[in-house]
């Protein structure tokens, strides 16, 4: 049997094996043929719990047999998979095997592991407060994020922001006398 576990506070989706054209449909295949049986449950110890089980139910695995895991097999027209929703170096995939049926695991001498990073900005976001002074300066962030909702690194050269004034912006100028001050924490 094999395990193949990742941290459980990650967001990463869960495989699902039955639905082929669905997110997150995965698929085993052991290069000898054998059959396997494959699932999903949270079996580890901690923080890798998230745990993808497969076992050899018909035949065996010699030495230089290899199992091919597709998290997210697009062949069958899957949109693939949903990895974890921020960017992080060296995501692993804690792996162990029991060799010789006896519930006994043991993880691999290298584990499998991937950088995760960003792909190309799907959308901009601008983040202000809800509600600014006229005349006095607040802060504004203008960030890219990609299709997941992954925050983007800021382009070189910076951006230019200019303003141009509209009458049919939904703010108005106050008097001195009436304008709100920011509450103090």
């Amino acid at each position: 049997m094999l395990k193949v576990s990742w941290r459980t506070t990650s967001d990463m989706s869960k495989p699902q094996f039955d639905k082929p054209q669905a997110a997150n449909f995965t698929t085993v295949e052991a290069s000898n043929g054998a059959k396997l049986e494959v699932w999903f449950d949270k079996l580890n110890i901690r923080p890798y719990a998230n745990t993808l089980l497969i076992r050899v139910g018909r035949g065996f695995l010699r030495q230089g047999d290899t199992l091919t895991i597709r998290m997210g097999d697009r062949r069958q027209g899957s949109p693939g998979f949903r990895l974890q929703t921020n960017v992080e170096q060296h995501v692993e995939l804690k792996t162990s095997v029991d060799a010789f049926a006896t519930y006994e695991f043991c993880e691999l001498p290298e584990q499998p592991a991937f950088d995760l990073v960003p792909g190309p900005a799907a959308g901009w976001k601008a983040i202000w407060p809800s509600l600014a002074v006229v005349g006095e300066p607040f802060r504004l962030a203008i960030v890219a994020e990609d299709m997941w909702g992954i925050r983007l690194p800021m382009p070189r050269p910076a951006l230019k922001l200019i303003a141009i004034p509209d009458s049919s912006w939904p703010c108005r100028q106050r008097d001195d006398q009436q304008r709100r001050r920011p509450a103090r924490v």
